[in-house]
Order: structure tokens, then sequence, then C-alpha cells
């Protein structure tokens, strides 16, 4: 009674699960009160919501059913009832495999879903490791630059430091020398006045004149023949005279040559003596000769003439 009111209710709430659960305890009581009919239709009923649904086990009908065929000894009806079902069991078998099947497939589009997305993130993380990896590297091959850079900058500071040192030094160095070159042309200005054999002309002092004889050598004239000797013995410390003592062969020519040798005059002797190179030669074999050391050679006469 309360089962058929419960199937009756679930019936009217348009609830199939519990119609279904009100319909197999009915057909059990039916069964154990020996109704079989009424057992075979709540069943039925039973099993048939129970496929709308696809919620009930199809064999728990089955048992059932073979329970109720074989309790009044009609096991044979019971067999045929069972094989009668069969075709409905495949078409639940069919349909469990299906959603097995979709399932599946489900999980694998899932997995393969899940899978890309991992690999995405693999590479995304591996292009950042990449790119953090290459900046670093840039950032250091910067500094070491930027290392580089200031290294050289300290550098040419110190070389520019030294170099304005330098400039100041030789700036010092020639006003030094611009001071004693007018001091000295002073001094021989006020020589020449005081000595006029030691002035070539009315204006120009022996230094001078020696400086353009440098630059364009031309032949002497008598009054720097005779300027040369005395320059010399003014500038240094008494030349001429103290080759003439320690040498008292020598000639006023020997003196002369030994005074332009005294000079730095070497090439140029022959243009400023006015004669042939040959001449030069022989004048300056003469000189050896006349000389008390008696050097060998040309060398050994410059020798002497500059260390005397």
């Amino acid at each position: 009674m309360f089962s058929r009111k419960a199937s009756d209710i679930a019936l009217r709430a348009d609830d199939p699960t519990n119609e279904a659960i009100a319909h197999l305890y009915l057909g059990r009581m039916y069964s154990e009160v020996g109704e079989w009919s009424c057992s075979d239709s709540s069943y039925r009923k039973a099993i048939d919501l129970a496929e709308r649904m696809h919620y009930f086990d199809l064999r728990v009908g089955v048992q059932l059913l073979a329970h109720e065929y074989s309790a009044p000894d009609q096991l044979n009806a019971a067999l045929r009832r069972i094989q009668g079902m069969s075709s409905v069991f495949d078409l639940y078998s069919a349909q469990k495999m299906d959603q097995e099947e979709t399932f599946r497939s489900a999980l694998i589009r899932k997995g393969l879903i899940i899978g890309l997305i991992g690999l995405m993130l693999i590479t995304v993380i591996c292009g950042l490791i990449y790119w953090y990896r290459r900046e670093k590297e840039q950032l250091a091959r910067v500094h070491q630059e930027l290392s580089r850079l200031r290294e050289r900058e300290e550098e040419l500071t110190l070389e520019h430091g030294h170099q304005k040192r330098l400039r100041q030094e030789v700036e010092q160095w020639r006003e030094k020398y611009v001071e004693e070159r007018k001091a000295k042309q002073k001094l021989m200005r006020a020589q020449a006045k005081a000595r006029p054999e030691m002035a070539i002309d009315g204006f120009l002092t022996m230094e001078e004149t020696i400086a353009q004889l440098r630059r364009k050598p031309r032949a002497l004239n008598e009054r720097e023949r005779q300027a040369i000797p005395v320059y010399l013995d003014a500038v240094s410390h008494a030349f001429i005279t103290r080759l003439r003592e320690a040498n008292p062969a020598l000639t006023v020519g020997d003196r002369l040559l030994c005074g332009l040798l005294r000079l730095g005059f070497w090439e140029e002797l022959a243009i400023l003596l006015a004669v042939e190179p040959k001449t030069v030669s022989k004048q300056k074999q003469r000189l050896r000769e006349h000389l008390s050391q008696k050097p060998a050679n040309d060398t050994g006469l410059i020798d002497y003439i500059r260390k005397f």
C-alpha cells in the first residue's frame, strides 16, 4: 500500500528515480505474496524507467526477473524472459560503451589541450630564459665597454695632463731661451759696438751672419775671415788663442779652417773658402800635419777640434 502511494506521489511529482524505486519495492512485495503477474508488471515499469534515465543497472532487473520466475518453479520461462531482454541489455551496453568512448575522447582532448598549453608555457618560459640570458650577456658587454671607456678616459685625462705639463715646460723653456737669446744678442751688439771688428756690418752681429751662412752658404769676405777667429775667442773661451798657443805651426788659413770646423761647417767649406773641394782636402791634410797631435784622418781632426 505504501509503495503504491509512493509510486503515485513520485509520478505526480515527475520524479522518475523515486518512481522506479517504488516499482521495485512493489515488485518485490508482489513476488513475496505470490502475485507474479503484478510483480512482473512492477519490475517491468521499474526497468523501463531505469532505461529511460540511463540510471539503473539492467543486470539488477534481470536478476530480479530471474528470481521472480524461478520462485514458482518456472525456470524455463525465466530463461526465455532473460533471453528476450538480451537485446535491451545489449543496447544498454552499447550506450554505456558509447558514453565511455565519449568520456575517453573528452579526456584525450583535455589531455591534448593541457599538453598543448603546457608546451606553450614551456616554450614561453624557455624564450624568457633565453631573452634574460641574452640581455644579461649584452648588459655585461655594455658594462665592460663602459669600464674600458672609463679607463681610456682616465688614460686620456692623464695623457692630456702630461701633454699640458709638457707644453707648459716647453713654453717656459722657449721663453727662457728667447730671453737668453735676447740677452746674448744684446751682449753681442754691445761687444760689437765696443769692438767693431766683431760686427760684419752696421747692424748684423757675427752670430746672425753665421746663421745666414748656414742657411745659404756663400764665399766669405775679408772682414768675415778676420771676424770669425775673434768671435770664437769671445764665445768659446779663447779657442783660437789657446789653439795657436798649443800649435805654434798653425798659419792664418789653418786657424780660419779650425774656426769653421769648430762652428760645424764641413760640406760648405769649399763654398765658404771659395776653393775647389780638392783644395779643401789638401788644406785639411796640411792642418793635420801642423797640429801637434797629428790626427790620422778627418774624423780624428773633427774630434780634436770639438774637444779642444
